[in-house]
């Protein structure tokens, strides 16, 4: 017998806030978790979300203990780690474009902003590498998958194999603006560079918080492991909202 499916909201949210946007993600559970919510046993009450350690959660939740979980039953308002997807870091990026300066945006430039904005577009070809050392195993745009030929990717940035668990680094003084845990990217961090944003993926290890300010090369963090001895970096580079080809971007190796 098919399961009804199950819709739980928080009412009260939309009478107590505006709500400016909203995001997809998955929900870390427990099989008694799950079970208790199949009953519509959770709610969402007094419930709120927080980035730590570049992972999100969500505290508060009530999922009722499972009447049948014995010594395996869950604590009713555990805290859930929630799971992001490359979407959610499209509509993330789009959200930090929009406090980039841009004609179409509430965000006016700081003179010091407008001055970093104007310098990293004049180091266009002239900026360093994100690691310090390593190649472009993917490359920007349209790819074809290296296994299967008729399957074609697309690559909002480039792929870079490098050493294993290299450190990665700033490649030019920016803002961090977002850390965030997304399946399959690890950690991932943007830094804002005026109206132009630096996004680095599949980091296992990070070396500073949202906020920060941080210098060309400084090491913001170290990559996970992708296969054999190496790592694999996936570095974007936006203006406003449209996508840019970072290997135009990066002094020529």
């Amino acid at each position: 017998m098919k399961q009804p499916p199950v819709n739980i909201k928080n009412k009260r949210a939309t009478f107590d806030y505006e709500l400016i946007d909203t995001y997809t993600a998955g929900i870390v559970l427990t099989g008694t978790e799950i079970k208790s919510i199949r009953l519509g046993k959770a709610s969402l009450v007094d419930t709120f979300c927080y980035f730590t350690k570049g992972e999100l959660w969500v505290k508060n939740m009530h999922i009722a203990e499972y009447f049948y979980g014995s010594y395996n039953n869950h604590t009713a308002r555990r805290e859930r780690k929630l799971l992001l997807n490359k979407k959610e870091l499209e509509k993330l990026i789009a959200a930090q474009a929009k406090k980039s300066g841009s004609k179409n945006s509430t965000y006016k430039l700081t003179p010091e902003e407008k001055l970093i904005s104007d310098d990293f577009a004049k180091n266009r070809g002239k900026l360093p590498w994100p690691v310090e050392q390593g190649f472009v195993s993917e490359k920007f745009g349209v790819n074809v998958h290296p296994v299967f030929k008729q399957v074609k990717l697309n690559n909002a940035g480039i792929t870079i194999t490098t050493s294993r668990n290299a450190d990665v680094r700033a490649v030019f003084k920016g803002v961090v603006t977002e850390i965030m845990f997304i399946p399959g990217d690890n950690n991932v961090v943007i830094v804002r560079h005026g109206n132009y944003l630096t996004v680095y993926s599949n980091l296992v290890e990070i070396f500073i918080k949202k906020g920060d300010t941080v210098n060309v090369k400084q090491k913001i963090g170290k990559l996970a492991v992708s296969s054999g001895n190496n790592s694999t970096l996936n570095f974007q580079v936006w203006r406003d909202k449209d996508n840019l080809d970072p290997q135009l971007w990066l002094t020529p190796w």
